[in-house]
Formats: C-alpha cells, sequence, structure tokens
C-alpha cells in the first residue's frame, strides 16, 4: 500500500483536506532470470474521473 499526496499552487499543506483523490492500483511481477536478479513489472492504476496510467519496469532497484 502507498499514499501519496499532491501540492498545488493554493498554498494548502495540510495532508487531511477535504480534496481527496482517490485511486486504486494493480500490478504484476515476473522473475525473468533468477541468477541475474532480472525482473519484469506490469503495474495498471486508475483514479477519479476515468484517469488512469499504465507502469512498465524491467530491472530491479538493488
Amino acid at each position: 500500500m502507498q499514499v501519496g499526496r499532491l501540492y498545488g499552487e493554493s498554498g494548502d499543506n495540510d495532508l487531511f483536506t477535504d480534496q481527496v483523490l482517490p485511486s486504486f492500483g494493480a500490478g504484476i511481477r515476473f522473475l525473468a532470470s533468477e541468477t541475474e536478479r532480472l525482473t519484469f513489472r506490469l503495474d495498471f492504476a486508475w483514479g477519479k474521473n476515468g484517469n488512469y496510467g499504465i507502469y512498465f519496469q524491467l530491472g530491479e532497484y538493488f
């Protein structure tokens, strides 16, 4: 689970406001090569008003 907050030009720095933008996401991970620690990652995210995102990564963070 992840939580984020965007700050606009209004100067509102309060984390808990009535301007919450709900979203939902899901993803899949595959181990492509155990010896090289190579992973394949595909994530989907949906937000308010029909917004969505598709994220792809090939590799490993560490």
